[in-house]
Formats: structure tokens, C-alpha cells, sequence
């Protein structure tokens, strides 16, 4: 929390304005013209005078990619488009043709697609590895990947890696290791600050949280972030102004959602476990949990995704989302609302069905995402789903 007065803005006001331009001018052609020489302008701070063009850097975007830096205990951070925009220049940034990444499996099916689709197309190999699995880890390493990307919790298996363990054999491999915490949130977990490299955000997810926008981010250290901006600017994935203000105005609730989230999936978690029609659950706060020491270690919280299977298979997995009351069936996850979907089929359709299981992805999966709604009123709707059933 910062000391001191709170900051006011232009005109007293108590909220950030939003810059809602694309050029900035300057007062000499001369100016301008020394700017552009210099290289594309990647401002410090947020009132530094050297914006030039919105997709080289905006104020509004500057002052979110400030505040998310901070958030995860890193120097820097950008803002994109979409969570899958960031997750896309890292890996172009990093790769080069006949280089190999490593990814931990599961992961977000387009996410899998742009490792196992998009960049061989460019020479970039990928080999998949369960990274809560350290013997993998290790095994993987003697491959010498550029770039080993996991998911923690992954989606949707809600598997956990220890990321402390796997950044010493990453730092002792010179293997970058980047991090998606969007399931966790900087609420609940700062990969770097457990050794990761870079992490990863959607800030549609969790830190926008009211499924009204879309966008990324990334953080960490400001030689690898100024990498990766250029990129950026070549590119062109950047994160709308007003889009980066809505998501400034979700920050000041991110600590209170999440925290109701984590209270929610965690009693809708137990409730499951102990249901006749349920077969198996997958949440790391359950004393059940494979997962449970690695996520009680260096998580703060358990995160508001609940994974599970029903007594039935996909055709009884697929009637319960449709009786369920007082959810949503939607892709997404992290909003105020509880949102529900059967990954195989939706979001992870991408995954070939014959990968699907391998990555641990079975196709009868149901997965919830809990919104911030009284936990009574959540776990009444889901009795009288399995009920019906």
C-alpha cells in the first residue's frame, strides 16, 4: 500500500484521466525528428514527455503497465490487446528458428496452438511437459529449450508446479522461464518473486473481472520487458486506452473479488468432493490434493477455478451445465459471475481429441468459474443441479 497522500490528477481530480489519443506533438520539427531517431518511444514513467505514437506508448496504457509491475514485484510491465497477444510476442521475441520451448501441459487451448501450430511454422519447436512433475523438468532440460512457459494453476486440471524448484534448474540451464498467473492473480501469487523470468496475464480474466474487455500483460525486468516492447511496437498488439482505464478501476477491487473467489471455489470444492454423483474434483486447496503442499507453499490463496468429473461422462456432464441455475455458460473465467463450460468441447476444443487426454484434459472435465455471489445461494444451485440429475 503506498504511503503518503494519495495522488491527485490534472484538475484535482481522484481518478486517472484517459488519453484517448494516438499522436503526440511537439513543439520543433527538430524534436520530432530526434525522438524518431532514437528508436520508438518507451517513456519511464508515466509523465514523461516523449510520447510520440499510441502504439509505441500512451499514458493511460503507461500508468496500468506501472501499476500491474508493481502488483507482481517486478521493475516493468506491458499491456496488450489480449492475454494471447502477450503470450504471442514473448515466444517471437524469444524464439528464433531451430530453438526449442518447453511447455507445461495443460495450458489454455490456444495457447497450445500457438507452440504446437504457430511457431514451427517459423522453426520454433515445442516439446509439452507436466511441470508439477520435476523428474519432467529436469528430463526436459537436457534438451536445452530457449524458454520453458507453464501455466500455474494450469487450465483446467488446476495443477500446480513448484516454481521455485523449476526455476533453479531453468537459471542453471540459462532456460527463461515465463509464467501465465492468471489463474492465481498477483492476489494470490508472484511468480517472479518465487524466480520466474517474465509472467503473464489476461487481463480479461480475473484483473478485469467484470467480463466487459479484453486484454494482456507482461511483467518482469525491464531489459527483458524493453525487449519484448519492441516487439510490441512492431507488431502492433496494443491495449486500447480506455480498455487500460477500465482495467485501472478493476485493480482498486482485485484484493476483494479474488479473496470471495477463493472462499466460494474453495466451499464449492468440498461440497463436490463429497457428492455421490461426483467422481473426482481437482482443486489444490482440497486436503485431498496432489497439489495441496506445492500451491500451500507459495500460494496466498487457492483461486476461485474448480474443476471436476461427474459419475456418468460427458453425456451427464453436459445435461448438469445445462440444468445448472445461477451460472453462466460462457468461456471466460474470473468475473463476478459464476461462469461454467466443458473445456474439451469449448475452450480447449483446439487440442486434438487424441492429445486432449494426454494433456489432461478428459472430455467429460466441467469447469467452474465461481463468481463473488453469497456462497450459500452458489452452493444451493449446484445441490439442486446434481439433484435433478
Amino acid at each position: 500500500m503506498a504511503k503518503g497522500k494519495p495522488k491527485s490528477y490534472p484538475h484535482r481530480a481522484t481518478v486517472p484521466p484517459i488519453y484517448q489519443s494516438a499522436v503526440f506533438d511537439f513543439a520543433r520539427v527538430e524534436d520530432l525528428a530526434a525522438q524518431i531517431e532514437s528508436g520508438p518511444a518507451f517513456p519511464p514513467s508515466v509523465d514523461d514527455l516523449t510520447y510520440i505514437y499510441a502504439r509505441g506508448g500512451n499514458p493511460t496504457q503507461r500508468k496500468l503497465e506501472l501499476d500491474l509491475a508493481a502488483l507482481e514485484l517486478t521493475d516493468d510491465g506491458l499491456v496488450f490487446a489480449s492475454g494471447m497477444a502477450a503470450i504471442t510476442a514473448v515466444a517471437l521475441t524469444f524464439g528464433e528458428s531451430g530453438c526449442e520451448f518447453a511447455v507445461g501441459y495443460p495450458v489454455y487451448g490456444d495457447t497450445y496452438a500457438v507452440f504446437a501450430d504457430l511457431l514451427p511454422r517459423f522453426g520454433v519447436s515445442a516439446s509439452f511437459v507436466d511441470t508439477s512433475d520435476i523428474g519432467e523438468v529436469r528430463r526436459a532440460m537436457k534438451r536445452s529449450p530457449r524458454m520453458l512457459f507453464c501455466e500455474t494453476p494450469a487450465n483446467p486440471s488446476l495443477a500446480v508446479t513448484d516454481l521455485k524448484a523449476v526455476a533453479r534448474l531453468c537459471k542453471k540451464h540459462d532456460c527463461l522461464l515465463v509464467v501465465d498467473n492468471t489463474f492465481a492473480t498477483p492476489v494470490n501469487q508472484n511468480p517472479v518473486a518465487l524466480g520466474a523470468d517474465l509472467v503473464i496475464h489476461s487481463l480479461t480474466k480475473f484483473i478485469g473481472g467484470h467480463s466487459d474487455l479484453v486484454g494482456g500483460a507482461v511483467a518482469g525486468g525491464k531489459d527483458l520487458i524493453t525487449r519484448i516492447r519492441l516487439t510490441q511496437f512492431i507488431t502492433g498488439g496494443i491495449l486500447d486506452p480506455f480498455a487500460a482505464w477500465l482495467v485501472m478501476r478493476s485493480l482498486k477491487t482485485l484484493e476483494l473479488r479474488v479473496q470471495r473467489q477463493n472462499e466460494n471455489a474453495l466451499a464449492l470444492a468440498k461440497l463436490l468432493e463429497k457428492h455421490p454423483k461426483v467422481a473426482r474434483v481437482y482443486y489444490p486447496g482440497l486436503t485431498s490434493s496432489p497439489h495441496r503442499r506445492i500451491a500451500k507453499k507459495q500460494m496466498r490463496g487457492f483461486g476461485g477455478i474448480v474443476s471436476f468429473e461427474l459419475k456418468g461422462g460427458l453425456r451427464k456432464a453436459k445435461r448438469f451445465v445445462n440444468r445448472l441455475k445461477g451460472a453462466r455458460i460462457a468461456v471466460s473465467l474470473g468475473s463476478t459471475e459464476t461462469l461454467i463450460q466443458i473445456p474439451a468441447l469449448i475452450t480447449h476444443r483446439i487440442v486434438p481429441k487424441g492429445v486432449q487426454e494426454s494433456l489432461g484434459i478428459p472430455r467429460d472435465l466441467v469447469r467452474v468459474a465461481v463468481g463473488i455471489e453469497l456462497t450459500d445461494e452458489l452452493l444451493a444451485n449446484f445441490k439442486r443441479a446434481l439433484k435433478e440429475l
